[in-house]
């Protein structure tokens, strides 16, 4: 098993293995990636793959690097897609996959890497699909959920 940086010429290899994951999104795709390297503040995107013995992708992220004042931060749109089902193998899979974030995290030098996979339902301790109800992500802050300091009178 090993993780590879995807170049442009294999992005169709990637969609076509994001449709076909459980637990995909939109936000995991080439085109996403695209449309978020023409946001001012995100300027580069990497698509990593995860690779078996037979050279097949079986997991793999969109990491999307965010400028922040002088510094930076990666982020993982609703990723990384693992083998979810099995525990042994999405953690080798994470292993590999952590392995090569790291190396571009040091090289872009981000202060942090933000990952929001589908969180289990303690029920069942599976990630919920993309069309369940019970599917929670992190709320996201918005510049209103900030207290403002008091005015001086």
């Amino acid at each position: 098993m090993h993780a590879s940086i995807l170049t442009k010429d294999a992005y169709r290899l990637w969609d076509d293995f994001v449709f076909a994951h459980k637990y995909a999104s939109i936000h995991q795709t080439s085109s996403w990636a695209h449309f978020q390297a023409n946001v001012p503040s995100r300027d580069r995107y990497w698509i990593i793959a995860v690779f078996d013995e037979n050279n097949k992708i079986t997991a793999g992220t969109l990491l999307i690097k965010h400028k922040y004042a002088k510094n930076c931060w990666l982020y993982c749109p609703r990723g990384p897609l693992l083998s979810y089902e099995d525990s042994d193998k999405s953690k080798a899979q994470l292993k590999v996959l952590l392995a090569k974030i790291k190396t571009i995290a040091k090289d872009e030098k981000a202060v942090f890497l933000r990952a929001d996979p589908p969180i289990a339902d303690r029920t069942n301790q599976q990630p919920p699909t993309a069309s369940s109800t019970d599917a929670q992500q992190p709320p996201t802050a918005s510049s209103t959920d900030a207290q403002q300091p008091p005015t001086a009178s």
